[in-house]
């Protein structure tokens, strides 16, 4: 905390976390956004094998919003 540099660090780090959890939240608003557009393609076959066993049986337990979109993803 004594340097300048590494406090920047500290902010920059904390500005990019800011400003993924507000996309994730305006997203849920069924906004057509792409979801590589916040995590990594790579982080995608994760995200779908979690939301396998988050939804339930029914209509209104199921993920509405379109696959591997923004909205789908929050």
């Amino acid at each position: 905390m004594e340097e300048a540099e590494r406090l920047f660090k500290l902010a920059l780090i904390g500005l990019v976390a800011a400003t993924r959890t507000l996309q994730r939240v305006d997203a849920r608003d069924g906004g057509p956004r792409p979801a590589p557009d916040v995590i990594d393609a790579d982080l995608l076959p994760a995200a779908e094998a979690i939301a396998a066993t988050l939804e339930g049986k029914t209509a209104r337990q199921q993920n509405p919003h379109p696959r591997h979109s923004l909205a789908w993803l929050a």
